[in-house]
């Protein structure tokens, strides 16, 4: 790092090695289900006058790279997803809008509740609402609604949130970059940018059923062949699935590569309705990789 520079605010917490408390009033922009995630360690609640989140992020294995900008920490990404993925039928639905808003770290003694104790939720609940306040206009006297609505799942999002894994760095990974295309489609018209990151999440999904597979068969060369068989498989109209997946790997080279075998392209020759397809096909994706596929267990990994 040059002299004179450091980690960004957004990931400063997380160079110090401990753990400790990220609380996030949530955008103005976004559009929130009413539902309400509470554990030891992770909070979602949302009404028409505060919506916001807090996580207890513990601190990194040492082996983990740790950048310097960060939109989101892993167990915010494990929220979020869970809450952006908690939607059963996206596509006659819709889905919420997570905008992240301001966040702030925190040093808090917890006890045995966690995050459920009544004077840490009270500590959280004030420090989120001075952040939406700054949010909404920077005074104290600030005050501007939440869009929210009732719909999702929650049992689905308590699901989500406890298959998740925080430790799987290609889960982050995927899951992240789906939060950031959605922001990028959702706030700022950026359908090419949200296009790249869409790809990337499908990428990091696909591998991921292919490392599942390596680990269940004990074979740690598997080809992507047997991603195609698994889709064809695992889904109703899986040929169909399998297909489309196929077919955008083609588009994914064209828009991360604009020099490659099929030509030079100043633009990726995507359709508007291409790339929401995408997005909520990701959305069913992920949602099986976590609510219907075997997970892996890491104590019969360690002995196989």
């Amino acid at each position: 790092r040059r002299a004179g520079t450091g980690p960004h605010p957004s990931t400063m917490s997380l160079w110090l090695g401990k753990s400790f408390v990220s609380v996030r009033a949530l955008g103005h922009r976004g559009r929130y289900p009413t539902l309400e995630l509470r554990s030891p360690t992770h909070l979602y609640t949302a009404t028409s006058e505060l919506a916001w989140t807090a996580v207890l992020q513990p601190a990194l294995d040492e082996d983990w790279e740790l950048p310097d900008v960060a939109p989101l920490l892993p167990e915010e990404i494990r929220l979020f997803g869970a809450v952006l993925l908690s939607e059963p039928d996206p596509w006659n639905n819709g889905f919420p809008g997570l905008d992240r808003g301001r966040s702030a770290h925190l040093s808090i003694e917890l006890g045995a509740d966690g995050l459920l104790d009544a004077q840490v939720f009270e500590k959280l609940r004030e420090q989120a609402m001075r952040l939406a306040y700054a949010d909404a206009g920077g005074s104290p006297g600030a005050r501007q609604d939440y869009s929210v609505y009732d719909g999702c799942s929650r049992a689905d999002a308590a699901d989500l949130l406890e298959n998740i894994d925080s430790s799987d760095q290609l889960l982050l990974a995927g899951l992240a970059r789906l939060l950031g295309a959605s922001r990028l489609l959702s706030f700022a018209d950026e359908l090419e940018e949200g296009a790249i990151a869409l790809f990337i999440s499908m990428g990091a999904a696909l591998e991921f059923i292919r490392q599942q597979i390596a680990w269940s068969t004990g074979n740690k060369d598997v080809p992507f062949s047997a991603v195609s068989d698994y889709l064809r498989s695992a889904f109703p109209s899986g040929s169909d699935v399998a297909a489309y997946f196929a077919e955008r790997h083609d588009e994914r080279i064209i828009a991360i590569h604009p020099a490659n075998k099929f030509g030079d392209f100043w633009a990726p020759p995507l359709m508007v309705g291409d790339v929401y397809h995408l997005q909520k096909t990701l959305f069913g994706l992920y949602r099986h990789i976590l609510l219907e596929a075997v997970q892996p267990d890491d104590s019969d990994a360690d002995a196989r």
